[in-house]
């Protein structure tokens, strides 16, 4: 059992040491490449992290999304909460008015304003979750492409230097 730890160890270091890629064949990093830094920088400004990686359509598109998300969130909420408000001038308008015929036939256009007050909320909270989703995917998109930045997705080029199939198959 005391040789398990040395052995771990030796395994750790030689295959560090034969998975290390050659300095030379790697191009200069830039600063702040890693990719937990890249995904905060898109977490911080939708888009951000995937124009650090180069895909400046793919952060067009996630800035672009994010941005209408959000105009919609404040727009819905602003109707929200004047809908909000007509019910409430309505119903304490009509609450003061004379007479039990007003009461009944009033308050349904107080209610008339909650109904619609609730339906801009609904569409609001689901505009809510839209743009969660959409800024996670955009931090997971942004990380999965800042570790496939520096992968080689060219041709396995055969004997002749036509193109061929591989197939590698490891246990």
């Amino acid at each position: 059992m005391r040789w398990l730890l040395p052995v771990c160890f030796f395994m750790i270091l030689t295959g560090s040491a034969i998975a290390a890629p050659v300095a030379d064949s790697l191009p200069p990093a830039k600063p702040f490449t890693a990719p937990s830094w890249v995904a905060v920088r898109s977490l911080i400004v939708p888009g951000w992290g995937q124009y650090y990686n180069g895909k400046k359509f793919k952060a067009l598109i996630f800035a672009g999304t994010q941005v209408s998300f959000g105009l919609g969130i404040i727009k819905q909420d602003r109707l929200y909460r004047e809908n909000q408000h007509y019910r409430d001038v309505a119903w304490n308008y009509y609450k003061n008015q004379v007479g039990p015929s007003h009461l009944v036939v009033d308050s349904l256009a107080a209610a008339d304003y909650g109904a619609v007050a609730k339906f801009y909320q609904k569409d609001r909270n689901k505009l809510i979750w839209w743009s969660a989703g959409v800024m996670l995917l955009s931090v997971f998109d942004a990380f999965v492409d800042s570790h496939l930045h520096n992968f080689d997705v060219g041709p396995a080029l055969g004997k002749e230097g036509e193109p061929q199939v591989q197939l590698t198959i490891r246990f």
